[in-house]
C-alpha cells in the first residue's frame, strides 16, 4: 500500500475535496477544499477525477516523506516546497522518489493562502455523507494532519507521467492589492 508519512504537520493541513451537499438541512457545513480550482487542477495533473481528495496546506511549513514512488502535483499558492532540498514546480505533475521528503515554506510573495498537495489515486479516507472533506469543529469526515500520521494513497495507474503542466496563462492570477 502507498502512503505519505507526515514529518512535520504544519498549522492547518487538511484532507479535502469538493465538499458534501445536501446534509446542510441537518447542521452539516458543506466544507470542501477552499479552492476548488487549484484542487480540480491538482487532480488533472496526476490522472485523478476532479473530485478526488488532496491536501490543503493552509499555514506553516509541513513536510511530508513518500513510502513509495509517487506522482504528485503542487497547486495554488501561498507557499513554495523542495523536495530533498531542491526547489519543486508549482502547477506541474513530477515523481517524488520513494524515501524523499517534500518541505513546504511560507511563499516569499505572500499571494494567496492555500496550496494543494495532490498524489496520483488520491488521498484515502473514510467517506462522510459523500465527502471526504475535514470540518475540524466537528470532526466529520477527513482529518486534520498531525505529527506521525500515515496517509493511505489509492491505486495508482502506473500509466500517468510527469511533467504535465497548466500553462502559465490558465493559471490564477493573485494579486495583495485590496
Amino acid at each position: 500500500m502507498n502512503s505519505i508519512e507526515v514529518i512535520q504537520s504544519g498549522s492547518l493541513s487538511t484532507v479535502q475535496d469538493a465538499g458534501r451537499f445536501g446534509a446542510q438541512k441537518y447542521g452539516v457545513s458543506v466544507c470542501g477544499a477552499m479552492d476548488l480550482r487549484a484542487l480540480f487542477s491538482g487532480n488533472m495533473l496526476v490522472g485523478n477525477d476532479a473530485n478526488m481528495a488532496g491536501i490543503e496546506l493552509t499555514i506553516g511549513s509541513p513536510a511530508f516523506k513518500f513510502q513509495q514512488q509517487t506522482l504528485i502535483a503542487l497547486t495554488g499558492s501561498g507557499m513554495s516546497a523542495k523536495l530533498d532540498g531542491t526547489p519543486v514546480p508549482i502547477w506541474e505533475s513530477f515523481f517524488a522518489p520513494k524515501g524523499s521528503v517534500i518541505r513546504f515554506l511560507p511563499s516569499a510573495n505572500q499571494e494567496g493562502l492555500r496550496l494543494y498537495l495532490c498524489v496520483e489515486g488520491g488521498i484515502e479516507t473514510d467517506s462522510v455523507l459523500g465527502s471526504q472533506s475535514t470540518h475540524i469543529g466537528s470532526g466529520v469526515g477527513g482529518r486534520q494532519l498531525s505529527l506521525g500520521d500515515t496517509i493511505s494513497i489509492g491505486p495508482i495507474s502506473k500509466q500517468n507521467v510527469a511533467g504535465n503542466l497548466i500553462p502559465i496563462e490558465l493559471r490564477p492570477q493573485l494579486s495583495t492589492k485590496i
